[in-house]
């Protein structure tokens, strides 16, 4: 009678490892390519705005780019007293003369005392229902102040 020799599995341990290294591998390079679609989108955008505020209001030199993000998202170009509001397709939504509003200090001052001193976090300068506003963060809160009115619209 023959005598039966059973064999260990076999597990190709250097095989697993290398397709864990593999598969690591991919998701990560993955997400890195994905944030950095996702950057480059938002670096057109604001590029694409300067552009638009230099054809449409004249802008020969830009201050900054903001984006705002209320019920829809706008993009706001500065130039010394000026700002021009942009909507998601590039069109003009409002050319506002900064002198004639409240100034970012002042809308930040009304957010502030709203806010029972808590600290600022950023404001911008946008669009809403209509209206030029001023979005100041202040923790979890933001304040939205009426441009022209200077007073404060609402707590979100």
């Amino acid at each position: 009678m023959k005598k039966i020799v059973y064999l260990e599995p076999y597990f190709p341990k250097g095989q697993f490892i290398l397709g864990i290294f593999v598969v690591l591998s991919l998701i990560c390079f993955s997400s890195l390519y994905l944030i950095d679609l996702g950057t480059k989108t938002q670096d057109v955008r604001l590029a694409n705005a300067q552009l638009r505020a230099q054809e449409l209001a004249g802008f020969t030199e830009v201050d900054a780019v903001e984006i705002f993000n209320g019920q829809n998202s706008y993009t706001t170009v500065f130039a010394k007293d000026r700002a021009l509001i942009l909507n998601t397709q590039q069109e003009q939504v409002a050319l506002v003369d900064l002198t004639q509003g409240a100034s970012r200090q002042e809308a930040e001052a009304l957010a502030a005392e709203a806010a029972g001193g808590a600290p600022i976090q950023a404001s911008r300068l946008g669009y809403d229902q209509d209206k030029v506003v001023w979005e100041v963060r202040s923790g979890t809160n933001y304040y939205l102040i009426d441009f022209k009115d200077k007073k404060l619209i609402r707590k979100e």
